[in-house]
Order: structure tokens, then C-alpha cells, then sequence
């Protein structure tokens, strides 16, 4: 049976952190690729970085850069950790190429939820929070510690 092509997608720092953390607890050893918005010396195989796009031309910007890389890789599924890169891949990724979505909400959202997490709950396959405070903001999510994997 063939592994499904995983995207990885995250800001750089400690999104890319818990999404190491996710990689290597899972197992993901092949089929898979990052997409970060900061170059950052970084030692994996296969790497995309785009444009730092938040709300302003270069979100436009990120639509298309993400676009040309799904085109190439064709992923089966999306798992982020936020932050801003999230949303473009997310979108590009569910309504462009029907791919599957998992997004984890970052540790460091503790009362209250990130912008990120906030639109992802609705257009994720599966979503995760990491603290119990979140649950008000996310019923149907599902709680998980990355902590508790390490």
C-alpha cells in the first residue's frame, strides 16, 4: 500500500517545533514535505518556503506560491501547527485539491484561541487543542498534549 503524500505546513519557530514533534512521533520518515514562511537553516529533504503573507498582498502572493507547490506534490493531507502559513495551505489544499486537513492548535494558546485556530476549526478534518480551557471555543475538537508525546 502506497503512503499518502503528507504537507507540513508552519510558521518557523515554535510552530515548527511541535510540528518536529508531531513528524517524529507519528513516524513519518518519507513521502512528505514542509512548507515554512521564513528561511531558516533547516535539515530536512524536502522544503518549500513562501512569502511571510498575513493580511496584506502577500496573502495574495502565498495562494499562488502554495498552489504551484500542490500542484507538484499533490498532497493527500495537511497537518499544521499555525500560524499564518496555515490558512493559505489549508484553503488552497481543502477547495482546490480535496486534500484532508489536521490542524493543531498551538500550546501557547492557553484561555483563549489563535486567530489561526479560530478559522481552522471550521475547515479542519480533525482539529486539536492542548489545553482543557479551549474546549469552550472548540466543542468538537479533540484534546492533546504534544507534551505528553515527547
Amino acid at each position: 500500500m502506497k503512503t499518502k503524500k503528507i504537507c507540513l505546513a508552519c510558521s518557523a519557530g515554535g510552530h515548527l517545533t511541535e510540528i518536529l514533534i508531531i513528524k517524529r512521533y507519528l513516524g513519518i520518515k518519507k513521502n512528505f514535505f514542509f512548507i515554512i514562511n521564513k528561511k531558516i537553516k533547516f535539515k530536512e529533504n524536502k522544503v518549500y518556503y513562501v512569502s511571510h503573507g498575513i493580511i496584506n498582498f502577500n496573502l495574495l502572493k502565498n495562494f499562488y506560491e502554495i498552489f504551484k507547490i500542490f500542484l507538484k506534490e499533490k498532497p493527500k493531507i495537511i497537518i499544521s501547527t499555525g500560524a499564518s502559513i496555515a490558512f493559505p495551505v489549508a484553503i488552497v489544499g481543502k477547495y482546490f485539491f480535496n486534500t484532508k486537513i489536521i490542524f493543531i492548535e498551538t500550546v501557547t494558546r492557553v484561555k483563549k484561541p489563535s486567530r489561526t485556530g479560530k478559522i481552522l476549526y471550521w475547515i479542519s478534518d480533525t482539529f486539536f487543542f492542548q489545553w482543557k480551557e479551549l474546549k469552550k471555543f472548540y466543542p468538537k475538537g479533540i484534546l492533546l498534549n504534544l507534551l505528553d508525546l515527547i
